[in-house]
Order: structure tokens, then C-alpha cells, then sequence
């Protein structure tokens, strides 16, 4: 698209439906660009690095609880192709104990827990809402295990924060998010 003059900054952005209690899905994949009407509020932009676009997060919280997991800084991707939020098997078991959602929802209307993460000094906080999966009356956390070293921010983040990928600058690429709509 870029040879082709279809596009002209090399700027991509992901936005994704909500989880609603409705079912609806969707998105956009926006080219060359971002859509206003999809989030509030300005991009937090962080520099990755490598094939993979890496970066720190330097906080993990569960509630008001610094799990200190990523103090000195934990890598993590952003990964449209995966239904979850992975991380350390270790890490996770505690936060889904944590989280303690019922398979049959029983509780999840008393979910009260935040999961946050700092990036780029910023705080991007996730409600039972964002992590708690609904369907066909069944809940599930979206936690899982990851397979690799690496944290990866899969489509639940990218519900609740709209996500840019920025490669203007030669040689940078900055990764980008902000509230989603």
C-alpha cells in the first residue's frame, strides 16, 4: 500500500469492540492513519524494539497490590492475534486466584479488582469488564500462561486501549495507547 501511494504515513491503529453483554463484536484497522471516534484523550507513545516491537512495563498491580513482578522492567508485545493476556505461569495462577471469578458468573457483579499496568509512566488500568470474558453464561478470566519470556497484551488490552503503531521516524517505532470508546 505504501509503494502503491494508497497510504502515506506509516501509521497503523487497531481499535476493538468492547466485551458488552450484548455480543457484538468488531473493529477497524486503520492504514495510514488513526480514527478520532474510537478513543478519548491522547496516545501514551513508548519506543519499541526488535521484530516484535517490544517494551517495558515497569508495573504490574492487582488491585492496590504491586506484584513487583516487573520493578526493573518486564518486555511485552502487543499481539492482535491472541484472545488473552499472557504472562509468567507463576504470575498468573496468583492473579486468576486473585481475580476469583465463578465458570457461572455467579460473582462477577462483585468483582471489584483492577488489574494495572505502568507504561511509559503511565497507568492503563483494566475492570473486571476488560478481563473477565462473558459468554453463553459462562465467565473466564483472560489470563493465561505465556509460552515465551515475553508479556503479550493480547485483544483484551486492545478493547480497553486503543493501539497505534507509529514507524514516521525512520529507525523508531512507537507504540501507542489511549482510552478506547
Amino acid at each position: 500500500m505504501m509503494d502503491e501511494g494508497v497510504v502515506t504515513k506509516k501509521v497503523f491503529s487497531i481499535w476493538l469492540r468492547r466485551y458488552s453483554d450484548s455480543g457484538e463484536n468488531g473493529g477497524e484497522i486503520v492504514f495510514g492513519g488513526i480514527d478520532q471516534e474510537h478513543f478519548t484523550g491522547a496516545h501514551t507513545y513508548v519506543d519499541a524494539e526488535g521484530p516484535h516491537n517490544t517494551f517495558k512495563i515497569n508495573s504490574f498491580f492487582v488491585g492496590k497490590i504491586d506484584t513487583k513482578v516487573c520493578s526493573k522492567g518486564c518486555k511485552v508485545l502487543v499481539d492482535s492475534g491472541s484472545t488473552y493476556i499472557r504472562g509468567p505461569p507463576n504470575l498468573i495462577v496468583k492473579i486468576n486466584k486473585q481475580i476469583g471469578i465463578a465458570a457461572d458468573c455467579s460473582n462477577y457483579d462483585k468483582l471489584s479488582e483492577v488489574i494495572s499496568f505502568t507504561i511509559a509512566a503511565k497507568t492503563f488500568t483494566l475492570t473486571p469488564r476488560d478481563y473477565i470474558e462473558r459468554k453463553n453464561g459462562k465467565c473466564k478470566s483472560v489470563f493465561a500462561d505465556a509460552t515465551t519470556d515475553l508479556w503479550q497484551l493480547g485483544t483484551p488490552f486492545i478493547r480497553a486501549f486503543h493501539t497505534v503503531w507509529n514507524y514516521q521516524t525512520p529507525g523508531i517505532v512507537k507504540v501507542g495507547f489511549a482510552k478506547s470508546k
